[in-house]
C-alpha cells in the first residue's frame, strides 16, 4: 500500500520503539504495535507504540505516540519481554509477555498506560513456561496457548482461560 509509510513500509529506530514482537489491526484501521524495549539493567520493558492508517506515530497515545513501561523484574540481568498482544473488545490491551521468572498477562487502556485495576497493579502472573498465542472470546475472557516446562523433564502445552478477573 503506498499511502502507508513509504512505499508501504514503516522504519524506526530500536531506541524509540524497541523490538517489536506483535500488532493489533483497531477497527478504525489505526495500527498498536507491542514489543519490549532494553534501556539498561534497571529499564526494561514493554513498548507500545501506536501509528495512523498512514503509518505515522499517533501523538494522542502515550507519549508521541509510544508508551514504554517499566516492568519489575525478580530476576537480576534478565529484561522483562512482551510477546503477543490483543486487542480486547472495550478497546484495551492485553499482553502476554515474560519477566524471567513468571509468564505474566498485562492490561493496558486505550491510551497505552497500564490498567492498575487489573489483577496486582495490571499485571497477572499465570503459569511458568511461555505464551505463543493468544485471543479473546465474545465473553471478553483471554485463551492462551503456550509452551510449558513439566516437572519430570519433558516440555508440554499449555491451553488456559482467564477472565481479566481471574488471579490463576
Amino acid at each position: 500500500d503506498p499511502t502507508f509509510g513509504v512505499g508501504g513500509q514503516v522504519f524506526g529506530s530500536v531506541d524509540e520503539i524497541g523490538v517489536i514482537s506483535d500488532a493489533a489491526l483497531l477497527p478504525d484501521g489505526s495500527i498498536v504495535t507491542m514489543g519490549s524495549r532494553f534501556v539498561d539493567l534497571d529499564h526494561s520493558g514493554i513498548v507500545l507504540a501506536k501509528f495512523d492508517t498512514h503509518g505515522v506515530l499517533d501523538d494522542s497515545f502515550g507519549s508521541g505516540g509510544v508508551a514504554f513501561d517499566v516492568l519489575p523484574k525478580p530476576i537480576q540481568n534478565y529484561a522483562p519481554r512482551g510477546y503477543v498482544l490483543t486487542l480486547h473488545p472495550d478497546g484495551d490491551f492485553v499482553v502476554a509477555g515474560s519477566d524471567g521468572m513468571n509468564t505474566l498477562l498485562i492490561r493496558y487502556d486505550a491510551s497505552g498506560a497500564r490498567d492498575t485495576t487489573f489483577a496486582t497493579n495490571g499485571i497477572m502472573h499465570v503459569y511458568d513456561g511461555l505464551i505463543r498465542g493468544m485471543s479473546i472470546d465474545s465473553y471478553g475472557r483471554v485463551v492462551t496457548t503456550g509452551d510449558v516446562s513439566l516437572n519430570f523433564g519433558g516440555g508440554g502445552y499449555h491451553l488456559a482461560r482467564y477472565t481479566l478477573n481471574d488471579i490463576p
